[in-house]
């Protein structure tokens, strides 16, 4: 009798996704004297905190830091990057392209005079990933294998450009740097996928969707398991069945969320990290993940989380050494004869591979 039983994966990563680090100096060629990213030793620690909610999502994906590059002696940004700093919301107007004013009540509009000093909102972060990517000396040392990761001396974080990261010195939590790079993979936060990142109650907008189907409809500023469970099943968490409790907690305590602690990610968020790095972002990727699901009939087999392939000898001929295939759960036909050097993991549960063991 042949079986293979899939169900926990391992918990180190099979793909790689390569990241460069880049830590922009002062004017005087130093870093930050405090902050939370001002040493390779701090910067060592981000990456490792990212890996841990990796392993946890149980994908095999982990993050390869192939570099920490000091960048001093940058070229000055140009005449026309003239961002606001401060105004009435705090820091919802930091960043912003402008002229002069309106910059909000106490903010002023100022000429960067130094990537050292980029706020950190979307037109500033493309402001230095043009500059890096047009650089024909190389000077902010960009890099078309991996995740690009510039450290400034301000306080936030963000994309920019569809391919990079900025992050500031002070960090809104440990998980801040894997919660950008969730944004890079594709995902949005999970109170939903509008442009503005400072939301608020009181100016009447509702909770919003992710557009993934196992995240519920989330808010900015709830902070407990009633608010979630009360709006999406209109009772009191305590009410809710234990699947209804998985939702409520997976989305409260999403690295997605704007919620105090972020520990994780969906089934479905992985799916769509996973499609993205397949895909758009798979020139940071040691490899691929193929997706196989004998439950989906409708729709072209092309292996991917939305279309997957029915069967299991279908995925592996598909995938090249160091590929993974990811199997969802239920009982596959087999023996199996595999013999090339890829990974079989499975997804929502257990996967057996064959005749049911005795």
């Amino acid at each position: 009798m042949f079986f293979v039983l899939l169900n926990v994966p391992a918990a180190h990563g099979q793909i790689f996704w390569r990241v460069s680090v880049k830590l922009i100096l002062d004017a005087n060629g130093n870093r930050p004297s405090t902050g939370d990213l001002n040493s390779h030793a701090k910067i060592s620690a981000m990456i490792d905190d990212a890996n841990v909610v990796l392993q946890r999502a149980a994908r095999g994906y982990q993050l390869l830091h192939t570099e920490t590059v000091d960048l001093s002696n940058l070229p000055p940004p140009p005449a026309s990057a003239k961002f606001c700093y401060g105004g009435t919301s705090g820091l919802e107007n930091d960043g912003d392209i402008c002229t002069g004013s309106p910059c909000g009540a106490g903010g002023t509009c100022r000429q960067l005079m130094s990537w050292f000093d980029t706020p950190i909102n979307s037109a500033a972060r493309n402001a230095l990933r043009d500059e890096a990517t047009n650089n024909a000396a190389n000077t902010f040392a960009w890099r078309t294998n991996a995740i690009n990761i510039y450290i400034v001396g301000y306080q936030g974080s963000g994309t920019g450009g569809g391919d990079m990261v900025l992050i500031g010195q002070k960090l809104a939590s440990a998980n801040t740097p894997i919660h950008e790079l969730g944004h890079f993979f594709s995902l949005c936060h999970t109170d939903g996928c509008q442009e503005t990142p400072f939301r608020k109650e009181g100016v009447d907008e509702l909770p919003g969707d992710d557009e993934i189907t196992d995240t519920l409809p989330d808010y900015p500023t709830w902070d407990t398991e009633d608010q979630i469970s009360t709006y999406n099943f209109g009772m009191n968490f305590n009410s809710l069945d234990h699947d209804q409790k998985k939702l409520v907690n997976d989305v409260l305590f999403n690295i997605m969320s704007h919620h105090d602690l972020r520990l994780g990610f969906t089934p479905g968020q992985s799916d769509r990290m996973t499609d993205d790095s397949n895909k758009k972002h798979n020139w940071v990727a040691s490899g691929r993940t193929i997706f196989v699901d004998k439950n989906i009939i409708q729709g072209e087999k092309t292996g991917t989380s939305g279309n997957p392939f029915r069967t299991i000898d279908r995925g592996v001929n598909d995938a090249e050494p160091g590929d993974i295939v990811l199997i969802h759960a239920g009982t596959y036909s087999g023996p199996l004869t595999i013999t090339k050097g890829i990974s079989l993991r499975a997804s929502r549960g257990v996967t057996i591979i064959g005749s049911s063991p005795p």
